[in-house]
């Protein structure tokens, strides 16, 4: 599993991921600060990762138009906290 942290989450996930094992990129360590949405859908496609992300809607809207993905995780919740990101994306990566 390969992940990459849309820039609404917080870099600091990405060390949590990778104790646990799992390959995660942030878009800011990238080079895709302020990339669009489908700039960021686009690379995540071209590197075969899920992209992770509080943009419900434009990604959804992405995930519905194009072709088959690695996958999408959406926090359907705004302005959590690094301890709340990690609460609810750490039992997505246990499973």
């Amino acid at each position: 599993m390969k992940l990459l942290l849309d820039e609404n989450l917080s870099p600091s996930l990405a060390g949590k991921l990778a104790e646990r094992g799992v390959a995660a990129s942030h878009v800011a360590h990238l080079g895709l600060s302020g990339a669009t949405d489908p700039e960021v859908w686009s690379y995540a496609f071209d590197h075969d990762q899920i992209v992770v992300t509080a943009h419900a809607s434009d990604f959804l809207r992405l995930a519905d138009t194009g072709e088959l993905h690695a996958g999408l995780v959406v926090f359907r919740a705004g302005a959590l906290s690094r301890a709340e990101q990690w609460a609810w994306l750490e039992p997505v990566v246990e499973r």
